[in-house]
């Protein structure tokens, strides 16, 4: 499932391609920066915790070889309308999405996880409150 999950993604990340520039990450001649890095992604991180990942699984062999089909095309809808989602919910949510994958900084890392939980840059367990200081 997560690795379909994460062809889901590499697919909305296609679409997104032409959205914009991926941003520099601070590097290793810009000591201040990475310090602030980190501290931004342990805040970050803080953030995230507040959530509880939750595997979801059921038993299908039980069913007809034909519901399992179908079970499978449910679920290929739902990734499918999980991409439009993120499309509704801000338009540039794509563009984005680009910038913060091609962060790969400790805090660039932990705003693209953040964004994928609440699908855009705004913490919704905090009245949306825009969340990484270069987001």
């Amino acid at each position: 499932m997560r690795r379909r999950l994460a062809l889901v993604l590499s697919g909305t990340l296609a679409v997104a391609a032409c959205a914009g520039q991926p941003r520099r990450a601070s590097g290793p001649s810009d000591p201040s920066g990475q310090e602030a890095s980190v501290a931004e992604a342990a805040k970050i991180e803080a953030m995230i915790a507040r959530y509880a990942p939750v595997d979801i699984g059921a038993d299908v062999s039980r069913l007809p070889e034909n519901e399992q089909r179908a079970l499978a095309r449910l679920i290929e809808a739902g990734w499918v309308m999980d991409g439009l989602f993120l499309r509704q919910a801000w338009a540039g949510n794509e563009g984005l999405l680009l910038r913060l994958t091609a962060d790969q900084t400790p805090a660039g890392r932990s705003r693209l996880h953040y964004f994928l939980i609440n699908k855009g840059p705004w913490s919704r367990l905090d009245h949306n409150a825009g969340f990484g200081s270069s987001i």
